[in-house]
């Protein structure tokens, strides 16, 4: 499946609306100044850099103390483009949440990665260079630091990046930390 068609296949999984195509008008998206609507889902956030796309999605959308709950990120790198893995002597691709977020990484999951030949260094290194997902399960702090961290709020906002470094055949870019965010409910507040 190539990569777009995966991406499509995962909005519709997630129930996500997938826009259909635009007209063209001289070669060119009709609606190309047009900024894209905002994703209908709230669990659902999407970006795009000119080295990858992600698909995010966190559940569920109310907090609960000391609750679990998992953020999922679908990766499709951008033709010819890898990025590192963990493992690598390379910056590798991580979830990483905001310092002082109420919610604490539990656990990461990571695919199997790729060996790829950087043939300039004759160098072997791990990456992810096909569509992937990263996993990561959170727990939410106690009740009583929720309430410290909302200061008589009902809703928070979760913050993060996925960072990473990106290559293709002959050149390495700088490492990249790309934001999202979710606001989410807490339970009994």
């Amino acid at each position: 499946m190539n990569p777009t068609a995966w991406v499509v296949a995962t909005l519709l999984a997630l129930g996500v609306a997938v826009p259909a195509a635009r007209p063209m008008r001289g070669g060119q998206d009709a609606s190309a100044p047009q900024p894209a609507a905002p994703a209908a889902d709230p669990r659902v956030v999407s970006r795009s850099t000119p080295h990858l796309s992600f698909t995010a999605t966190i559940a569920p959308l109310t907090i609960v103390p000391g609750a679990k709950m998992s953020i999922a990120f679908n990766v499709v790198p951008k033709k010819g483009m890898h990025v590192y893995a963990p493992g690598s002597k390379y910056r590798p691709v991580a979830i990483r949440l905001e310092t002082g977020s109420p919610l604490r990484v539990h656990g990461s999951t990571y695919p199997k990665p790729s060996l790829y030949l950087f043939k300039p260094l004759k160098e072997e290194v791990k990456v992810y260079d096909a569509p992937f997902k990263l996993a990561v399960v959170v727990m939410a702090d106690d009740a009583e630091a929720l309430r410290a961290h909302l200061r008589g709020g009902s809703q928070m906002t979760v913050k993060g990046t996925l960072d990473y470094q990106a290559c293709d055949d002959s050149v390495c870019y700088l490492p990249v930390a790309v934001p999202f965010q979710w606001t989410l409910k807490v339970a009994g507040q």
